[in-house]
């Protein structure tokens, strides 16, 4: 697991760029460098792929580095850009979370898809002409985003709109937790209810004490409408080849829609448990 930090060392890299999935899978391992492994060129470690939750932000400075500044960025890779960055030396500034102009990098078509129609459907459907990125941020009083996740995973139980990264958010500090998936089953009353799915670390179990405290750590961090209707154990999630979990293609399992693109998954036979 420390084999990336002993090749930085080596070659004296300068940015170390890495998944948020590889940080937590790191700290699940108990990894810890700072006090084995000099790092003396190391001046920033750059996460995304998706959100670094605030446990992961502390694991690095406890556990990895002192002097590296962590940040988590947003951006795309098709544009080869960022839209959120960290900055050393000055306040974080809003960016543009739409990209009105062309890249060169921009890709003009998917693979196997006939007449565009994927691809028009992920970036310009929601304003005609105009790429969307589809992330939502939160701009806190220090000037600083907080990522909360894609739009399209937005919860709507009882007509009140929940983003799931605000679940994830009051979990993140419970031990037994892994890692965790939210998505909305569509309810026969034309409502949605909040399903939580969860993989636990060795040892634990979803007992009704797990079971409670989750449901109030959600309840006391968010409001009673995020609280889940349902909470159960998986063994794994559906992750894609770059190891992101896919809330879409768990949304689409539970509501017994069909799933496109089973290739994209390294592990699609875990659908079996949702």
């Amino acid at each position: 697991m420390d084999a990336l930090w002993h090749m930085a060392a080596d070659v004296g890299v300068t940015h170390f760029g890495v998944s948020a999935k590889f940080i937590d899978g790191l700290r699940q391992a108990d990894v810890r460098i700072k006090e084995s492994l000099e790092l003396p060129a190391l001046r920033m470690i750059l996460s995304t792929g998706s959100p670094l939750i605030g446990r992961n932000f502390r694991y690095v400075y406890d556990a990895l580095t002192t002097d590296a500044q962590l940040v988590s960025i947003s951006g795309g890779t098709d544009i080869l850009s960022c839209f959120l960055l960290g900055c050393p030396d000055r306040p974080v500034c809003a960016g543009e979370l739409t990209c009105r102009s062309p890249f060169p990098s921009v890709p003009l078509e998917f693979w196997n898809d006939h007449g565009g129609i994927k691809y028009r459907e992920a970036y310009f459907a929601k304003y005609p002409g105009v790429r969307t990125q589809s992330d939502r941020e939160q701009r806190r009083e220090s000037g600083g985003f907080v990522v909360l996740g894609r739009s399209d995973t937005v919860l709507n139980p009882g007509g009140v709109r929940i983003g799931t990264a605000e679940i994830y958010r009051a979990i993140e500090d419970i031990a037994a937790i892994s890692e965790a998936d939210v998505v909305g089953f569509d309810t026969e009353n034309g409502d949605v209810q909040v399903q939580l799915f969860v993989s636990l670390n060795r040892d634990a179990m979803l007992d009704e004490r797990l079971r409670q405290g989750l449901s109030n750590a959600i309840r006391t961090r968010c409001t009673p409408r995020h609280v889940p209707g349902r909470i159960s154990q998986v063994h794994d999630f559906p992750r894609t080849r770059a190891g992101k979990i896919s809330e879409s293609a768990v949304r689409s399992q539970v509501n017994g829609r069909p799933i496109l693109n089973l290739n994209q998954f390294e592990n699609p036979e875990c659908l079996g448990d949702f």
